[in-house]
């Protein structure tokens, strides 16, 4: 019997310390991972979960060698969609944004993960080839609530996040689709974007490096 009422305790201790883990575990806020071709724009996002978040105040750092005109957007089905986004004048590396809400009540984001917003770079012309390049958090202090994530009673809830960087990595000339390789599937964008979105200097890059990858 000893025995036996030891294993329930030891069960029993195990099960409160996962319950105490999950309960102190924090949230990843992530910036994605993608690539883009060099005189070409790209598209990172910023995703998360939307429980108990009322407004994020963030600011973002990149290389401005490489990555230039950054644009924040809440994208349709975004968890933040229906708030306001303000956006800084971007300088010396550096993009700040605020996203919050209209007026009282104050209300949260849509729940469960799903994104959150987007940022959008171009990539410098000359930008070296098969390179990733860092996009990150620059927070300030974690309990400040002008800064980081907030909930509807104003409170900084920043703590509770795990915030993780991303990258844009630049892909090769001609790599219409960004996948990492020059080849047919790029020819293909570039006859349905003719006079639109492509023109000779595209169909150029496209045979200067056709059939070429990123290792």
């Amino acid at each position: 019997m000893m025995i036996k009422k030891r294993k329930v305790v030891w069960l029993l201790g195990s099960v409160l310390l996962l319950l105490a883990a999950s309960a102190f575990a924090q949230t990843d806020i992530t910036i994605g991972q993608v690539m883009g071709a060099p005189g070409r724009s790209a598209t990172v996002q910023i995703t998360g979960t939307g429980d108990d978040i009322a407004g994020v105040n963030f600011t973002i750092t990149y290389d401005s060698a490489v990555l230039s005109n950054p644009v924040v957007a809440i994208p349709t089905g975004a968890l933040s969609e229906g708030f306001l986004l303000d956006q800084n004048v971007p300088q010396d590396g550096e993009v700040r944004a605020v996203i919050y809400p209209e007026s009282a009540p104050i209300p949260t984001f849509t729940t469960g993960a799903g994104v959150i917003a987007e940022i959008t770079f171009d990539i410098a012309q000359g930008a070296t080839q098969c390179t990733p390049s860092a996009v990150e958090w620059d927070l300030g202090t974690p309990t400040d609530p002008l800064t980081g994530v907030s909930d509807e009673n104003g409170s900084s809830i920043t703590g509770d996040y795990n915030f993780v960087t991303g990258q844009i990595q630049t892909t090769i000339p001609g790599d219409f689709n960004a996948d990492g390789s020059v080849n047919l599937s790029d020819f293909t964008i570039l006859v349905a974007g003719w006079g639109v979105d492509y023109s000779l200097s595209d169909f150029t890059l496209l045979v200067a490096n056709w059939n070429t990858s990123c290792p």
